[in-house]
């Protein structure tokens, strides 16, 4: 008899179970999912499957995923728009080979299909959640738009974030109980709303960190004039310092021994062990989601590490 292949990690196991729904979108004329990228959300919206029930995900799970997954891909494609991107994932955007408007239509396109892929899901719960994680995405990336320019502190940064990149993780890990346990989605949905502030957090020191492989262009925040946490670690309180000096102050250890990038990390370990204790707390031990938040911590450690380096001169080859 013949055996099924066994996906060796969870994200071969989310890939290959979106494929067998991906066809449900293009054979009804629907944008087609790509499915490209790390398929964070769908991971972790597998890791709040696992926490409620030991039984495989029924279908509608994985519509629901797709579901995220998609708002997800068109917040990109709208947000190379906004912040006129030339390159993601390493590969020029859709709104540089094409133009603003295919970028725009496509972005649209994506999100009314992941909605329909919601409603596959049959849980009211689910769809009015996910509709919400959608509309509290866009007023994180309206409230960005007006604090432009301006030196935020730690709780406005944290309140956009949480709406701008932490919805979508809120709504990815409140999949699973709002299918089958809708009683506990709204603490699955604070949870994930936290590991998406340390994710974003992630994504702000990298973005600082020149030498570090992100697929798109280093410093794209700060040129834009939009404050991140780790500027708070300099001590200034304007756009005035130009990129090298930027990078080469936050990376200088010379003076005191210590970089503010080295502070960084500090501050940033502290918000995983918050996000850790706050997962063990509600949902239990979830390797998934502490492999995650390990991995994140090593890419901020080995990027700052790496800064480091070459602004003492040292070679920087990976």
């Amino acid at each position: 008899m013949a055996h099924r292949f066994r996906p060796r990690t969870d994200a071969d196991l989310v890939a290959a179970e979106l494929r067998t729904v991906a066809p449900w979108a293009t054979d009804g004329g629907m944008a087609r999912p790509d499915l490209e990228g790390a398929l964070i959300r769908p991971i972790v919206a597998l890791s709040g499957w696992r926490s409620i029930s030991a039984d495989p995900p029924p279908a509608e799970f994985w519509y629901g995923a797709m579901a995220v997954q998609l708002a997800h891909e068109a917040s990109l494609l709208h947000d190379d728009v906004i912040d006129e991107s030339a390159r993601r994932r390493g590969v020029p955007t859709v709104a540089a080979l094409r133009g603003i408007a295919a970028a725009l239509v496509q972005g649209d396109h994506v999100l009314t299909t992941a909605y329909r892929y919601a409603a596959r899901t049959r849980s009211l719960a689910f769809i009015e959640l996910f509709a919400e994680s959608v509309e509290r995405t866009v007023a994180g990336e309206v409230a960005q738009a007006r604090a432009t320019g301006r030196v935020l502190d730690f709780d406005e940064y944290s309140s956009i974030v949480k709406g701008k990149s932490g919805a979508l993780l809120g709504c990815a890990l409140a999949l699973a109980p709002s299918i089958a346990r809708p009683d506990r989605s709204g603490a699955f949905y604070r949870i994930g709303c936290s590991v998406g502030l340390v994710y974003q957090m992630l994504d702000d020191l990298l973005d600082l960190c020149p030498h570090a492989v992100t697929g798109k262009p280093a410093l794209a925040d700060y040129n834009q004039r939009h404050w991140t946490w780790p500027l708070q670690q300099l001590g200034i309180d304007n756009f005035a310092l130009d990129a090298p000096t930027l990078v080469f102050a936050l990376h200088d250890d010379s003076r005191f021994g210590t970089s503010p990038g080295q502070r960084c990390l500090v501050r940033y370990g502290e918000e995983i062990e918050a996000v850790a204790c706050e997962i063990r707390l509600e949902i239990g031990e979830e390797p998934a989601l502490e492999s995650l938040l390990s991995e994140w911590r090593h890419r901020a450690r080995f990027a700052v590490a790496l800064e480091e380096k070459s602004v003492r001169g040292e070679g920087v080859g990976v």
